[in-house]
């Protein structure tokens, strides 16, 4: 994933208060900054997949983080 996109991306539960910035991990996965929330967005094959819990409802997200190896998160 292109770096100015992780800059100008923002967590979709933090973003509506004015916050969110995200950063990225040592797997290359974006997580909120805000320390009150700290949620992990996947990235796969380039693309941040940023749903929340609730619009999760196919479970893509939980799958992919799920698919990992043990001790990556």
């Amino acid at each position: 994933m292109p770096d100015h996109l992780s800059e100008i991306l923002r967590c979709p539960k933090c973003s509506k208060h004015g916050k969110g910035r995200l950063a990225k991990t040592e797997n290359g996965d974006l997580q909120c900054k805000e320390t009150d929330c700290l949620s992990l967005y996947p990235v796969s094959d380039g693309m941040p997949v940023m749903l929340t819990d609730a619009g999760d409802f196919l479970g893509f997200r939980r799958k992919i983080l799920a698919a990992r190896p043990a001790g990556i998160s």
